[in-house]
């Protein structure tokens, strides 16, 4: 089992939480991080990029003058590449970027991640985050009770504290449910409620 101290978001220790070492336990494996976070980033992509071919833009197909005794280069159109206002030669065109991922695989890399996390003392678990109004003034004094620069705050459904954090160049806020290896990678200090990481548990234990 993997223990935490849970505080309180004055930093004053409260508590301690027992964790799964099947979720909070795992030792790192760079292969698997790499192979999911390829794969999420890779279906990020739009795939939208298009240019138009000879046949798409629009223009006469007419040959623009006879082929020989004018002195000048022979073109058969002028929807010809070569010329302004043609069309595009090898341009890009609409692509699916999409690298399926195995939902079993896609859980193991975010139980590597975060238990490289915990093992680096890099995941605070904080017993309730009330905050009385929304301001991200609140927010940096809780960053300097801690002192961090930023994180990656994980609670579930916390409108105040994501309207707080939101203004945050360093950090980011996530519900419980959209915890995603991208940003677990990307961010090295964790803040999490502690309902949040008993349902983080929860799924990633299945």
């Amino acid at each position: 089992m993997v223990t935490l101290d849970v505080y309180d978001i004055m930093k004053k220790k409260v508590s301690e939480i027992q964790l799964s070492d099947k979720v909070f336990g795992q030792p790192y494996n760079e292969s698997v991080i790499y192979q999911v976070v390829r794969a999420k980033q890779m279906n990020r992509r739009q795939g939208t990029a298009c240019t138009k071919t000879k046949a798409e833009v629009r223009g006469t197909g007419r040959k623009p003058w006879r082929q020989k005794h004018t002195g000048r280069a022979r073109h058969g159109t002028m929807r010809s590449p070569l010329w302004r206002g043609g069309a595009v030669a090898f341009g890009p065109r609409p692509k699916d970027y999409d690298l399926g991922v195995p939902e079993r695989l896609n859980r193991k890399a975010m139980c590597i991640a975060l238990s490289d996390r915990i093992r680096d003392n890099s995941v605070f678990v904080i017993d309730k985050v009330n905050f009385s109004d929304i301001k991200t003034k609140h927010f940096c004094e809780l960053l300097k009770r801690f002192e961090l620069e930023g994180a990656l705050v994980i609670d579930d459904k916390n409108r105040n504290l994501m309207l707080s954090v939101r203004n945050h160049k360093n950090s980011k806020y996530l519900n419980v449910e959209n915890i995603n290896i991208v940003d677990l990678m990307k961010y090295n200090k964790l803040i999490v409620s502690q309902d949040a990481i008993k349902k983080i548990e929860e799924v990633l234990s299945k």
